[in-house]
């Protein structure tokens, strides 16, 4: 799994010259890139060109016109080469249009059978003359996974919540969901577990969030209400002077439940009056207040719009680096479960810098091609799939040297009843129930550090 097949019998068959001179000759006649350069990793439809008597021929003569100046280095890169190169560079992206249209065509085909085989599932009521869903009992969802907004899986069908069914259900349940924004300021931006840990404790639940640095103008924009008072101008400056994350928070009540949580604006005052709210904790006076909380609803609306507007292509940046960088996902289920705040503070107490966050609700096709890779490889992959897009997940983007290699380790064993036994500290260990369930993905290799973040941070966030 480590080595290419060719070096592995290099190696292999060093006490045995003659068999390896005659494995060379083969390997050279099979066209090797596919059995070859990819180990054991077949692609059936190149070996099949291999057997093509042409193909062997062209090997030939390709062999023996290297031979004859001297090796690959020595060959001459003459105007007929070069085009030739282009040409056959051009056939490759074809063909690799050609497999993409093929893909698209398959999933096509796959999601009219998912849709004829949920038209299986219907009943005919004869007495009622009407269709309607056979019932049955699903443990994996739970009440408070249902709100508009929401998605959830249901028998790996993911489902967008977009309505209530009835008037009836509308007017018992709108009412008890209140959203409202939280914002953490650059001073509490090390505590950002701490504040999680109070929200999910409150019955509160995060369903968006996104790190941000404001520019000045941005944040004058953001405290527009406040331009008539003294403390305008701190407080635009310092809102600005660095990354803060804005969550938008729901629940019954949400908006007076997080202002209590708070406490008075000025952090003097709490200290006496609430000494138990976060800014009487942690805060140092009423512009260094740890956390901004809605005045309203109206007030929350606004300032939702301004951090996750309903505009495509309107957000505030996110505050990815691409540099130096690894991709951990806090998995859906550790987010249903309220401990996101344990793990961001086991990830800041071990050392690690937080450069970017934001929550994303995946589709079922970008679920797939983000884990593309463990495909036919791992056998859980299909229920990997399934947990990424069953609801939000935390992403991270954590900045360091060699920090790929340290952070996978601190993260620990796949399996999490293995990481218990050999590594008990580490997040997984901790935090996970089973290999799918693991309450965390990070990057396995180095080199896809950048690509893991910019998949997130770039495209789905673009």
């Amino acid at each position: 799994m480590q080595k290419r097949l060719d070096v592995f019998l290099c190696s292999a068959m060093e006490p045995y010259p003659e068999l390896w001179a005659f494995c060379k000759k083969l390997l050279i006649l099979s066209h090797g890139q596919a059995t070859v350069e990819r180990g054991f990793s077949i692609n059936k439809e190149v070996e099949s060109d291999n057997l093509k008597e042409d193909t062997v021929v062209t090997r030939r003569l390709v062999c023996d016109y290297i031979i004859q100046h001297g090796g690959v280095t020595q060959v001459p890169l003459s105007k007929q080469l070069l085009a030739s190169v282009a040409r056959a560079r051009t056939r490759y992206r074809i063909h690799l249009e050609t497999n993409r249209k093929n893909k698209e065509a398959k999933d096509q085909a796959l999601k009219r059978k998912e849709a004829e085989d949920c038209l299986q599932e219907l009943k005919f009521d004869v007495k009622n003359q009407r269709m309607f869903l056979r019932r049955t009992k699903y443990s994996d969802i739970h009440q408070e996974d249902l709100f508009v907004g929401s998605r959830i899986n249901v028998f790996s069908r993911q489902l967008n919540l977009i309505e209530y069914g009835d008037q009836y259900t509308a007017n018992n349940l709108s009412s008890k969901k209140e959203r409202t924004l939280a914002l953490i300021k650059p001073d509490m931006i090390t505590k950002i577990g701490d504040v999680l840990e109070l929200i999910y404790s409150s019955n509160l639940m995060v369903t968006k969030a996104k790190m941000t640095k404001l520019t000045r103008s941005q944040a004058a924009d953001f405290y527009v209400e406040h331009q008539s008072k003294p403390l305008f101008n701190n407080l635009v400056q310092f809102v600005s002077s660095g990354p803060v994350v804005a969550m938008e928070l729901m629940g019954a009540e949400a908006l007076s439940i997080w202002r209590r949580l708070l406490g008075p604006a000025d952090s003097a005052v709490e200290q006496g009056e609430v000494p138990q709210s976060i800014r009487a904790q942690c805060g140092t006076d009423g512009i260094k207040n740890v956390c901004h909380g809605s005045d309203s609803l109206a007030a929350a609306a606004r300032e939702l719009e301004f951090f996750f507007p309903s505009t495509i292509g309107q957000s505030v940046p996110n505050t990815a680096t691409f540099i130096d960088c690894t991709c951990c996902i806090i998995k859906p289920h550790a987010v249903s479960e309220g401990i996101t705040g344990n793990i961001l503070n086991s990830i800041s107490a071990a050392g690690f810098e937080i450069s970017a966050l934001q929550m994303f609700s995946m589709e079922r096709a970008n679920a797939e091609e983000f884990y593309e890779v463990y495909k036919g490889i791992v056998s859980e992959y299909p229920n990997m799939v399934t947990e990424l897009c069953s609801g939000p997940c935390l992403v991270l983007e954590i900045t360091g040297a060699n920090v790929t290699k340290t952070f996978r380790e601190f993260c620990g064993p796949a399996d999490p009843e293995v990481a218990q036994h050999l590594r008990p500290n580490t997040l997984r260990a901790l935090y996970g129930k089973d290999k799918v369930k693991n309450a965390v993905h990070c990057t396995d290799l180095p080199e896809d550090g950048v690509l893991e973040v910019e998949y997130f941070f770039k495209l789905l966030d673009g």
